[in-house]
């Protein structure tokens, strides 16, 4: 009855100069009510997450010092004490906790420009060896889980810090180091520019930051229970995988405030994942909030996992097409790791066939106004 409409006629006749009218009466009131899109109610599932081995990192740089032309550590030398008590605290932390196992140690050990390439090249890598052989002793890490590399000489840093402040034959140094590609060339002209102002300035307020060396420990953390998993929510929910945060955001009441704050937590933790962004577009249809849904709808279309919600999102954004063509992708897709049913999707295809005959009532509607 979209169509319809309701025509009352008065007909005036003459019959011997007397006129007569004819009215209907006790005409049935017609009761008009304002036009109601269809609501559409999808069926949308949560992926479980899968299992994974959590790998952990914690890393920094030292600034040690050596005796010229050597690469022994001297622990009680100038700073050292210092900068190896930096390295000893994240180490201490790791190696300590019973939850953690060290999987892996990198060290880098970096030199200034100032010498021979081939003379820095040497002295790098040995004072990387030296830190190596401090850690290993000290903390009975196994050599086959440390890696050592160098970089004999660190311009790509020294570019940026001259770049980022101000000094005399600034351009000019910085054409130099693009220009000239003999790293002993280079150093030369660069001790030769503007009578060397430029190389002493680099000398003592920069070079001294590109000796260093950096590490980086891995580590790999036990898998926790249910109760486990709240406590650690509570101190470090950093060492939570994406697995156990979501067993732990089911535990909690739909809606509550330890949802959202674990939810918020999987999303800064897995920003770019394919299954956080999917799960997060699917909380958020399940409320009408197809708006807000929008921002994570992109990570997800190439996650076969998403392919309901997708289907679902573009219903109710009314992109019909769009919505068929992820709906048909999720039922061939039935079978892998999915969430979603065969029925799931059957009852989610009916709704998109009831939305688009609401589309096109309502485009009737707007033709007739």
């Amino acid at each position: 009855m979209d169509t319809a409409a309701l025509h009352i006629r008065q007909i005036l006749g003459s019959c011997a100069n007397v006129e007569q009218w004819f009215v209907l009466e006790d005409v049935a009131q017609v009761h008009l009510t304002p036009y109601i899109a269809y609501e559409v109610q999808p069926r949308l599932k949560l992926t479980r997450p899968e299992k994974e081995v959590k790998v952990l990192s914690r890393e920094g740089s030292a600034y040690l010092d050596f005796q010229v032309g050597r690469s022994e550590i001297l622990p009680g030398f100038r700073r050292n004490p210092q900068e190896l008590a930096k390295i000893n605290k994240v180490l201490s932390q790791v190696k300590n906790d019973k939850d953690f196992e060290i999987s892996a140690l990198y060290i880098t050990g970096y030199a200034s420009p100032e010498g021979s390439w081939q003379s820095n090249d040497r002295l790098s890598y040995e004072r990387a060896q030296s830190l190596q052989r401090y850690i290993r002793d000290r903390f009975r890490i196994p050599g086959p889980l440390i890696s050592v590399k160098n970089v004999p000489e660190d311009w790509e840093r020294l570019v940026q810090m001259v770049n980022q402040g101000e000094m005399s034959g600034k351009y000019q140094v910085l054409d130099i180091i693009e220009t000239v590609s003999d790293p002993d060339v280079r150093e030369a002209r660069l001790r030769a520019l503007n009578g060397g102002t430029p190389f002493r300035y680099m000398l003592s307020e920069m070079f001294p930051s590109l000796r260093r060396v950096e590490y980086k420990v891995e580590f790999t953390v036990k898998e926790y229970s249910l109760e486990e998993s709240e406590a650690i929510m509570q101190k470090n929910p950093e060492q939570l995988n994406h697995y156990e945060l979501s067993l732990l955001y089911d535990n909690y009441p739909e809606g509550s405030p330890e949802q959202e704050k674990i939810s918020d937590l999987i999303l800064r933790m897995y920003a770019e994942d394919g299954v956080a962004n999917s799960n997060a577009a699917a909380r958020l249809l399940q409320q009408g909030e197809v708006e807000q849904a929008r921002r994570y709808i992109g990570k997800t279309k190439d996650v076969p996992q998403a392919y309901n919600t997708l289907g679902v999102y573009y219903m109710m954004a009314e992109e019909t097409d769009k919505a068929e063509e992820y709906f048909n992708r999720a039922l061939q897709a039935i079978g892998e790791d999915v969430p979603y049913t065969r029925e799931d999707i059957e009852h989610n295809l009916e709704e998109l066939r009831k939305k688009r005959e609401d589309i096109n009532t309502r485009t009737r509607y707007e033709r007739k106004l």
